[in-house]
């Protein structure tokens, strides 16, 4: 069974600032998810070990994730940004009851499983610039933006943020939950230069809206 303190696992001591940079080098490896609902199908032996940080709370500068690298977090991880080589193999999977705290952009694929919550920092922009797809909750409070220049997939949910931006490369998918398909979005601000998709919307607090 997979999990933190078995192959791949990242121990880390934090006092005080504590640590800068994290940075994970899958050497090619590329370790794959047999069912992707489920990360206790990673299989060190036929597809790679996945790197887990262990089980406790971290505040990070940065993750850097290289060469097909795959990080499990099974906690509370705040980090400003999550970064990768560019070639879109690397994954970040949020497990449910983790919590991923983030600065300001995310260049890596993640995934959020259900109960898991990604929460922006306070006062930030978050820059969605690869594929992050929710099963699980985002939470936003009343003073930070996204800006989807990648692919945003979530189900739906309540959602307030004081500017939402799909950008000229952006996608954004609402996916409807049993029993309702309308998309409450609270925001001053919404802009559309790409692609969302959504059945039915409704967005309250608004004073600019470009589509």
């Amino acid at each position: 069974m997979a999990g933190p303190g078995g192959p791949g696992t990242i121990f880390l001591a934090q006092t005080g600032a504590g640590v800068g940079t994290v940075v994970i080098d899958a050497r090619g490896k590329d370790p794959k998810v047999k069912k992707i609902n489920n990360c206790d199908q990673f299989d060190a032996a036929s597809s790679g070990a996945v790197a887990w940080i262990k089980d406790d709370s971290f505040s990070l500068d940065e993750i850097v994730l290289t060469f097909g690298a795959h990080l499990v977090l099974s906690n509370y991880t705040s980090v400003s940004q999550i970064l990768s080589d560019g070639k879109n193999n690397s994954v970040v999977h949020v497990l449910p009851k983790a919590t991923l705290k983030l600065g300001n952009t995310l260049t890596v694929p993640c995934f959020v499983y259900s109960d898991g919550l990604l929460v922006p920092a306070s006062g930030t922009t978050i820059y969605i610039e690869e594929w992050l797809y929710i099963m699980g909750n985002i939470t936003f409070s009343n003073d930070e933006s996204i800006i989807v220049n990648g692919n945003l997939t979530m189900e739906i949910q309540n959602f307030t943020t004081v500017d939402l931006k799909i950008g000229s490369t952006g996608i954004m998918t609402m996916i409807p939950l049993t029993g309702g398909s309308i998309f409450p979005l609270d925001t001053e601000k919404f802009s559309v230069y790409g692609t969302f998709k959504c059945d039915i919307i409704n967005i309250t607090s608004i004073q600019e809206i470009y589509c």
